[in-house]
């Protein structure tokens, strides 16, 4: 717990810098997400919104009945820690809960990234704070 203690003010901090990256679609996280238009954004969210779906109505997120008729097919979940985590947040709605995912992403990866830093630095003899300005940038 006192791990997670010291590393909040980080996560504070990352979290802020995700979403100045992502702005202004944080601004209105139900009507945008961050994304090109001439990407599989859009296959993205329907794969997630679908997998959601099926497994609030109990059946298997990797079948789909709609592909491959007249026998249906299977569409396996491309990442299956997005889909579990857009079960709850996807109550807020595709869009929101999906920026919430990428906030959350580029949080933890730049947490990850200090800590990463951290061990670097303390192997090659170099200072923390130089250690945490490596991670920052």
């Amino acid at each position: 717990m006192s791990w997670l203690r010291a590393q909040a003010p980080w996560l504070v901090l990352y979290t802020a810098v995700a979403m100045f990256l992502l702005w202004p679609g944080v601004a209105s996280p139900w009507d945008s997400v961050p994304g090109g238009m001439r990407t599989d954004l859009w296959n993205g969210l329907w794969s997630l919104d679908f997998q959601r779906d099926a497994l609030l109505s109990g059946q298997a997120p990797w079948r789909v009945d709609v592909l491959g008729f007249p026998n249906g097919g299977n569409l396996p979940p491309v990442d299956p820690l997005a889909m579990l985590f857009f079960v709850p947040a996807g109550l807020l709605g595709t869009a929101a809960a999906y920026n919430l995912l990428i906030v959350f992403r580029l949080a933890l990866g730049g947490l990850i990234a200090q800590g990463f830093a951290r061990e670097f630095c303390e192997a090659h003899g170099i200072e923390e704070q130089t250690a945490r300005r490596v991670a920052i940038f």
